[in-house]
């Protein structure tokens, strides 16, 4: 059993070129690993690590709240749906980052992507509003879970035809208490639950 590694340790070990792949997604992942080291981390070759293991560690670095806006704009230009997908769930990802993986008929236009963007923090009220409007159920209801979407979306979005949609909503503890009261009359097992978890 090895014994775990302080973090002078580790410092001294990834300064050498010493430390294991997994070691360095554990370090990628952590939300106490300085910036430089992340941006460090973006760099490492697919041969050093394994192709498996580089990714891990990309995926990790692009949704890590310490990595440099810098950075994630690097990974975000170079790299796939999977690095995007942990963008959109970066809470310090930009405005612009998530205006970007929001717009339709965009490479990043995936369900899975917006989804991350409509559950975002960060994500700005004009794209909660437009994706509070979208086609699929999943991202309206990630925007109906989201805790900054506003009292006027929930209250619309309480109406939407998909009771997972109006689950998100009753789950939200920000929605309007008038609200939840008419949540509370509907028959929808999944809003239901949702009220009762509250």
């Amino acid at each position: 059993m090895s014994k775990r590694l302080t973090k002078k340790e580790i410092a001294i070990q990834y300064a050498l070129g010493t430390l294991s792949p997994h070691a360095k997604f554990l370090m990628a992942r952590r939300k106490s690993t300085k910036p430089e080291i992340l941006e460090h981390l973006t760099h490492e070759s697919k041969s050093a690590v394994g192709v498996y293991n580089y990714w891990k560690i990309q995926i990790a670095v692009a949704k890590n709240p310490n990595t440099p806006l810098c950075v994630l704009a690097y990974l975000l230009i170079f790299y796939d749906g999977s690095i995007a997908e942990a963008i959109a769930s970066n809470p310090s990802a930009s405005r612009e980052m998530l205006y970007k993986l929001a717009e339709p008929n965009t490479a990043y236009y995936r369900i899975k992507i917006v989804c991350n963007v409509a559950a975002n923090p960060n994500t700005p009220r004009s794209i909660l509003k437009n994706l509070s409007k979208n086609q699929w159920w999943e991202i309206r209801r990630r925007v109906a879970e989201n805790l900054y979407t506003p009292a006027r979306i929930l209250h619309a979005l309480s109406y939407d035809s998909n009771p997972q949609v109006r689950a998100g909503v009753a789950k939200n503890p920000n929605t309007p208490v008038d609200v939840l009261e008419d949540l509370s009359r509907e028959s929808s097992i999944w809003v239901q639950k949702a009220l009762r978890s509250r």
